[in-house]
């Protein structure tokens, strides 16, 4: 079981078909499936493994974006935190392997 303050619910979606935040981040969640798509289809084309960990991060955060389309709580802060962590780092290694490009996403 989660600690108290680790548990507790910042917002959640009350089904009010005009809640701007449910339906940003709906859209974030496909947005950042589309930049793994991206990261995919160059992954079959070059075959760097990183790049397969880099879609997997992206997909990851899509899917914190969908859970925090319906509810957000501080574990989920948390978890989106360190998702973050794991796409600026993958992108980091990634980046000597396309000098001079822009890396995208």
């Amino acid at each position: 079981m989660l600690p108290h303050w680790l548990a507790h619910t910042w917002w959640t979606h009350r089904g009010a078909p005009n809640d701007a935040y449910h339906w940003f981040n709906l859209g974030e969640c496909l947005f950042w499936l589309w930049c793994a798509g991206i990261v995919f289809t160059r992954y079959l084309k070059h075959r760097r493994a990183r790049e397969r960990w880099y879609a997997f991060s992206f997909v990851a955060f899509a899917l914190t974006d969908l859970r925090e389309a319906y509810a957000l709580q501080t574990w989920l802060i948390v978890v989106k935190a360190l998702n973050l962590a794991a796409i600026l780092f993958l992108r980091a290694r990634l980046r000597p392997l396309y000098p001079g490009q822009l890396l995208m996403p």
